[in-house]
């Protein structure tokens, strides 16, 4: 909160969860020098928002999975300013939920999923081996664009195995974003 209202930036350490809830440090033992606009509550969590001048694009942190902060004697950027001022609709785009029809579905992803999946879904959530170091999981979905959308973001990292009715809609859905008749 200091560092937000500082308008400063700070080092933190990050930290996702493996199959085992492990921690696991992706970069440099976590370690990332960040630039902090806000923090966001949602489905009883905080976030930190950051701006990221590199990607020009904000990210979020789950708070429970900073271990330390470090506030720099270093102004954000102006972007990061300017980002701040309009946290209310970015929030809202990025934790907006829509309404959709519940199914159980089966999801197949790679490990760097794991966390996304805990997040998502819950840590009492059930993650299971299988080849070619990917998991599988089950898990009570609400299909709407928002379900959709969270697994198009992993880019092929995540794939919806079942029910294979699901898959389909999934597939008119995709075909349909590039204008491919169905």
């Amino acid at each position: 909160e200091k560092a937000i209202r500082e308008k400063k930036k700070v080092t933190i350490r990050y930290f996702h969860l493996n199959e085992h809830r492990e921690k696991v440090y992706r970069s440099e033992n976590g370690i990332h020098t960040v630039e902090p606009i806000a923090l966001v509550y949602n489905n009883d969590r905080y976030y930190l928002t950051c701006y990221n001048p590199t990607a020009d694009r904000n990210y979020n942190y789950r708070l429970d999975r900073i271990e330390w902060v470090e506030i720099l004697d270093e102004q954000i950027s102006k972007n990061a300013v300017i980002r701040s001022r309009s946290v209310a609709k970015y929030t809202a785009q990025v934790f907006r939920m829509y309404g959709g029809t519940p199914e159980k579905a089966t999801l197949l992803f790679d490990a760097q999923m794991i966390d996304y999946i805990y997040e998502k879904f819950g840590m009492d959530t059930k993650i299971r081996p299988c080849e070619d170091d990917n998991f599988t999981t089950n898990v009570d979905v609400q299909l709407s664009p928002t379900f959709w959308g969270w697994v198009f973001q992993f880019t092929g990292k995540m794939k919806i195995t079942a029910p294979e009715w699901v898959r389909e809609e999934y597939i008119e859905m995709l075909k349909k974003a590039i204008g491919e008749q169905t």
